[in-house]
């Protein structure tokens, strides 16, 4: 009796044993870690705790996915690692709001993270390797994605209809097909991520009133960034350099490009083909091997002003069976062929005030207004009535006022004091290869008022050929004024303050000879 006890007490034992072992080692691969709606972590013994059911921390590298169940939570990854073998999700969750993701590597599974119609999530210092997508959401809202490697996925980061979401300060690198790809997605803002070496850096399709800004969009083989069918984005401050291809806008309107660089890239810097009513202002697209700007396929009725191309490859500009664009304010220099047209109608070249800086136009300036004499003719339908004599520069003041100024010198910085309505020209090379200089700028009458005068060198060296009611409406003035080739300083002053200074300057100079006199009287 007592042996057949002991038995069934070894028997009991052994079959606990084995209950808790079967209980405590679903840390195998290819198990799954849920984090339960009531707070729990099934399976008990998995490598996830938490001791306040809002805080859930790994506890080692583990090899099962995760699904979160539960809203209003943190799942801190603390440095660790989840590896799987690409038959599912790293960490999964569907229908949930609130829920942070941070601080964890995710690599080889089908996903490494897979979020679906949640809202606020945050995933947040994490990386996500060699997975077939490494961020994946659908149908989500207001997600942010901040400070994450996303490399060496198939598809890097992946938005499908889901609006209001951020991606901030990323590494999006070594991504096979994708870095990042926007999808019937609208309001996100897409800011200072490194987008390099992927096939295809960045792309929305179906997708309005985003924001892409302050990126650099570097060395990826195929294109750097498209907009396919898009409207009403911003595309602004960029870097797109040393792609194939550079930033392609397709059957897109209503986008405004501002302030990129676009610079050697293999074949154009920007692209437009069926995409018509687009703002692309202030951008530099500069070295690239075969076009700063690309119109072709009835891209029609875009503003294009006060970009630089410069020493494109083959053309400054390219255009084809396109019409109804307005150009002004551009400078055209030193690209093999500055504009080549063909097929097109008529485009405009000027605002009726002033036209663009072509670095091959050599028309004379005799009436010393920073325009050229005659025309330069394009062809039958594409003339610039008033091509400018210099490139032109806008700097913007510290009250958001604009100053242009076109010159052959190069200005290095402006300066503008608004106690004392001043503003400076600091020039760079006025001596180098010519005798003088001239500035042609346009001024906002707020920032100066309606008389003005300009003083060089601190009144060291006098004026040229001023003009200093060249012309004017209602907000604005244009002066025009040359200097000799030793100019260093510019300042454009109120009149009132130049005939206050000519007195002042008048005094101490009556006074030092005064008092010269003074301490030295002839003896007679």
């Amino acid at each position: 009796m007592n042996s057949k006890r002991i038995s069934l007490v070894f028997l009991y034992m052994a079959l606990s044993l084995i209950l808790v072992e079967s209980k405590t080692s679903t840390a195998e691969p290819n198990g799954v870690v849920r984090l339960k709606s009531d707070g729990a972590v099934e399976p008990v013994g998995a490598h996830v705790e938490s001791i306040d059911n809002v805080t859930y921390r790994l506890t080692s590298d583990m090899t099962e996915s995760v699904i979160v169940e539960k809203n209003d939570i943190v799942l801190d990854g603390s440095g660790f690692s989840i590896e799987g073998s690409r038959d599912r999700d790293g960490i999964f969750m569907g229908g949930r709001r609130n829920v942070t993701i941070k601080n964890v590597k995710i690599e080889n599974f089908s996903s490494g993270i897979r979020v679906f119609n949640s809202s606020n999530t945050s995933v947040l210092a994490c990386t996500l390797a060699s997975n077939q997508w490494g961020l994946k959401l659908e149908s989500c809202l207001s997600s942010y994605a901040c400070g994450n490697d996303v490399v060496a996925n198939s598809f890097g980061v992946v938005f499908d209809s889901s609006n209001n979401n951020t991606l901030f300060e990323n590494k999006v690198a070594r991504n096979e097909f994708h870095g990042i790809y926007f999808f019937n997605s609208d309001f996100c803002r897409i800011r200072g991520n490194n987008i390099t070496g992927n096939a295809r850096g960045i792309y929305f399709d179906y997708c309005s009133n985003n924001t892409i800004e302050d990126n650099n969009i570097v060395g990826n083989s195929y294109k750097a960034a498209r907009l396919g069918y898009c409207n009403d984005s911003i595309i602004v401050d960029n870097v797109i350099a040393s792609n194939l291809y550079g930033f392609w806008l397709f059957g897109s309107s209503s986008n405004t490009v501002a302030g990129n660089i676009f610079v050697s890239n293999h074949y154009e810097g920007l692209y437009l083909a069926q995409s018509s009513n687009n703002d692309i202002v202030r951008n530099n697209a500069e070295a690239n091997d075969h076009a700063g700007l690309q119109l072709l396929e009835s891209s029609n009725f875009n503003k294009v002003s006060h970009n630089n191309l410069k020493e494109n490859g083959q053309k400054g500009v390219y255009m084809c069976n396109c019409s109804g664009n307005q150009f002004h304010h551009n400078n055209f220099i030193s690209n093999m062929e500055n504009l080549d047209i063909e097929d097109s109608g008529s485009n405009s070249w000027d605002d009726c005030e002033e036209g663009n800086y072509w670095s091959d136009y050599l028309g004379q300036d005799c009436d010393h207004d920073g325009i050229g004499d005659y025309a330069r003719m394009i062809d039958a339908v594409n003339v610039d009535h008033y091509p400018l004599k210099g490139p032109i520069r806008s700097f913007k003041t510290d009250s958001g006022y604009v100053v242009d100024v076109t010159s052959n010198s190069t200005i290095e910085w402006l300066g503008y004091s608004e106690q004392e309505k001043k503003i400076t020209l600091y020039i760079l090379n006025s001596s180098v290869g010519r005798s003088s200089g001239f500035c042609r700028v346009c001024i906002q009458r707020e920032l100066v008022g309606d008389e003005l005068a300009v003083v060089v060198n601190e009144g060291q060296m006098p004026t040229i050929n001023q003009n200093y009611g060249l012309a004017g409406n209602q907000t604005r003035i244009w002066i025009y004024f040359e200097y000799g080739s030793l100019a260093y300083e510019i300042a454009i002053i109120p009149e009132s303050t130049s005939s206050l200074a000519l007195i002042l300057l008048f005094s101490v100079l009556s006074l030092a000879v005064w008092r010269k006199k003074a301490r030295n009287p002839r003896v007679h």
